[in-house]
């Protein structure tokens, strides 16, 4: 299904992985949110501000530039208290130890932390070994093409050409007004719905942030399980490869050379989903298929057709098996 709102503007924490467009792609994180477990000799949370800080601080990497600020916030839902910061947001619940410490790192956090030199492989190792759960990661990857259009991807919706596992694609419409009096309408694509376990968004960043292009931002929202999986596999295999790994896996498009070329990468093999045995056909269908089919195809291109090859014995010898029976 396609839907076309136009609703006000986006307030979601979206914002450069560089202060400008640069000539080449680069993928990084946009967005984080884990909880952290409340240090073990506490027993209760403490009074006074000096011990709360001191508890905070442990959800934050050891990184000078990180720092509680002590100004309060809106509490997400499940927690009782809120507070700010240098690039991040916490949140607890002091009468409920098993809601853990919550943290946020925003778009515009991520840049803060880029801004302090803090290398984002070693946040996210960081977050990997120490979270007692990641609710949110956000991939992003900059497109700095002249032929990318975010409608090249709703075209290719249109005409068949996309292939995800996503039942909803939705364009929605943000404006800006301009200091001259014009608006800007920079439209945003989105596959798959904001609940689901990942997302896709599509959109002009250039033009959202009032610069010269060509900048076309890609992001992927992962939760929960997906997410821990593919950050463990951005620490193994990189964070631009698995960003390129993880939206082939959920969305493939024919016939739009851009995307072809900016997705193109190593295969990167994720930890399984845990899942019921009654989900085991439509995960054979929905991901390990689309995924096969890519790897043969990158192995064909480089002139390999070892996983074809063993699909053909395997079939084989199945059927041998079924005419002995």
């Amino acid at each position: 299904m396609r839907t076309k709102t136009n609703p006000p503007p986006l307030t979601r924490g979206v914002t450069t992985l560089t202060d400008k467009p640069t000539t080449s792609n680069k993928a990084g994180i946009d967005w984080l949110q884990y909880s952290v477990e409340w240090p073990h000799e506490i027993t209760s949370w403490p009074v006074l501000p000096h011990d709360q800080g001191r508890i905070l601080r442990s959800a934050l990497p050891p990184c000078e530039g990180l720092a509680i600020l002590g100004e309060v916030v809106q509490p997400l839902p499940g927690y009782n208290h809120g507070t700010s910061a240098t690039h991040a947001r916490l949140f607890w619940h002091d009468g409920r130890r098993e809601q853990h410490i919550g943290v946020v790192m925003t778009g515009d956090d991520m840049r803060g932390i880029i801004g302090i030199a803090y290398p984002q492989r070693e946040l996210l190792e960081w977050v990997v070994m120490h979270c007692k759960g990641l609710s949110r990661m956000d991939l992003a990857i900059d497109i700095h093409d002249n032929g990318a259009k975010p409608w090249d991807i709703l075209a290719a919706w249109d005409d068949d050409r996309m292939h995800t596992p996503a039942s909803l694609v939705t364009e929605i419409n943000s404006y800006t007004r301009n200091g001259d009096g014009s608006t800007t309408v920079c439209p945003t694509l989105y596959v798959g719905s904001r609940s689901s376990e990942r997302q896709l968004r599509i959109y002009d960043k250039a033009k959202q942030m009032g610069v010269d292009g060509p900048w076309i931002r890609v992001e992927i929202q992962l939760r929960h399980e997906r997410a821990l999986n593919i950050a463990k596999a951005a620490l193994q295999d990189g964070i631009t490869e698995t960003t390129q790994a993880a939206i082939r896996a959920f969305c493939g498009v024919d016939g739009v050379r851009w995307w072809d070329e900016s997705m193109n990468g190593p295969v990167v093999d994720f930890e399984a989903i845990g899942r019921r045995d009654t989900n085991t056909e439509k995960w054979i269908y929905e991901s390990v298929m689309p995924t096969m089919k890519r790897v043969i195809e990158a192995q064909r291109i480089r002139g390999e057709n070892t996983l074809l090859k063993m699909l053909r014995y395997m079939i084989l010898d199945m059927n041998d098996n079924m005419v002995d029976n």
